[in-house]
């Protein structure tokens, strides 16, 4: 009854109906859901290991400053016609039937970034460009471990995962100067330069995904050692993180395939001919964001526990997909709690940021200032629920199985 009364509301009363039933939803959660613990033991890692928050927070804020730079950047460099718009106060009103559509319109992005917390949750570029460059010079022997971990783990299959890697880091090294070149390129310059463009961001972006990936096994193992109060040294993490990436290689590689061909893929096929001609921008943008993905999301979340299962455990991708589904067969119900919680606090941020930027204007000086507010509250978020989200785990993980208690350690 109380969601036909909300439907029956006025717009404006309606959004601060369903404002009121996701606060009353989050208090209850917070205070009384079974994750109450582990969000606590979070928070208590993060004020330990700055590394937690400092990372996801630092590589949001330099995203932000590479989009405001080539924003400025367009600003000097492109015509008058061309050049973006910027302010010092665009304060305007938001209108009352702006509400509804935003409110629906930020739910994707905030379950695409639950689900990010099982594969990766914060974007890498542009600091995917110089971490390629120190991959390549071997940075306190980075290159070296990677490449005796992919021998290692997966053989001759290696080679070719190294070989891979080594082309897609040169990609992320090139996509920059690429991004910055696009604009210049007239429409006689044919497709050439938009298909290499493409190319360029879809090898720069598995680069970007496994850097993000690299960095959350970093992370997991962070908030794993907190837990077991081991002692550590940074060098010595970097290096057993980067020996578990070569794990998580097995379930990285055949999502970063899924979501090649059915987004980068597609975006490569617009610039044929053939394909071009029954396939229009517009409909091929409604495919991927209406079904591509929200499948992909939601693909994630029934595989919620896979990576953090292959850093734990050096076990096959068959039985981290049987652990994955018996874990989330024991503990649906606190899973269900955290996913739900994770949920909020990403929704509240983007709904409140798309606010103040609507309102303010997104190149306005309060605009920007709430483009960083936004990175930094997103990165802080991703941080914290990682923690979080790994305490969990362990937690549940222990008291369901204790023999696999030692076996994440060795």
């Amino acid at each position: 009854m109380s969601v036909a009364v909300a439907l029956s509301l006025a717009p404006g009363q309606r959004v601060w109906w369903w404002i009121g039933a996701l606060a009353l939803g989050y208090a209850l959660a917070m205070l009384a859901g079974p994750t109450r613990a582990c969000f606590l033991d979070g928070l208590r890692a993060m004020a330990r290991y700055r590394d937690l928050w400092l990372i996801p927070v630092s590589l949001a804020v330099c995203y932000t400053t590479w989009t405001l730079a080539v924003q400025v950047f367009y600003l000097l460099a492109l015509p008058v016609a061309n050049r973006p718009v910027f302010g010092w106060w665009q304060l305007t009103g938001f209108p009352e039937e702006q509400w509804l559509p935003l409110l629906h319109g930020t739910v994707l992005p905030a379950v695409e970034l639950v689900a990010g917390l099982s594969t990766v949750f914060c974007t890498t570029y542009p600091v995917s460009a110089l971490a390629a460059l120190l991959l390549l010079v071997n940075w306190r022997g980075c290159h070296r471990l990677l490449w005796q971990t992919l021998r290692r783990r997966f053989g001759m299959r290696g080679a070719i995962f190294y070989g891979v890697i080594l082309l897609c880091a040169l990609a992320a090294m090139a996509k920059p100067l690429a991004y910055v070149a696009l604009p210049w390129w007239g429409e006689d310059a044919g497709l050439a330069p938009l298909r290499a463009s493409l190319a360029i961001d879809w090898l720069s972006f598995v680069f970007e995904a496994l850097l993000g990936i690299g960095v959350q096994t970093y992370l997991i193992l962070l908030a794993y050692l907190w837990v077991r109060g081991k002692s550590f040294t940074r060098q010595h993490l970097l290096e057993v993180a980067i020996r578990r990436f070569g794990v998580v290689l097995r379930w990285a590689w055949p999502v970063l395939l899924v979501s090649s061909l059915l987004i980068h893929l597609s975006h490569l096929l617009l610039t044929v001919p053939g394909a071009a001609s029954w396939m229009g921008p517009n409909w091929m943008t409604a495919v991927i964001d209406r079904g591509v993905r929200p499948a992909l999301a939601v693909g994630l979340l029934l595989f919620f526990a896979v990576e953090i299962t292959l850093v734990f455990h050096s076990e096959s991708l068959r039985a981290a997909l049987r652990d994955n589904f018996r874990f989330l067969r024991r503990h649906w119900f606190a899973m269900m709690f955290f996913m739900s919680i994770a949920f909020l606090h990403f929704y509240a941020v983007l709904v409140l940021s798309g606010v103040a930027l609507a309102i303010c204007g997104s190149n306005s000086l309060a605009g920007i200032g709430f483009r960083y507010l936004q990175a930094i509250l997103l990165g802080g978020l991703g941080g914290w629920l990682v923690a979080s989200w790994s305490s969990l785990y362990h937690a549940r993980e222990s008291a369901g199985s204790p023999a696999r208690k030692v076996e994440a350690l060795t």
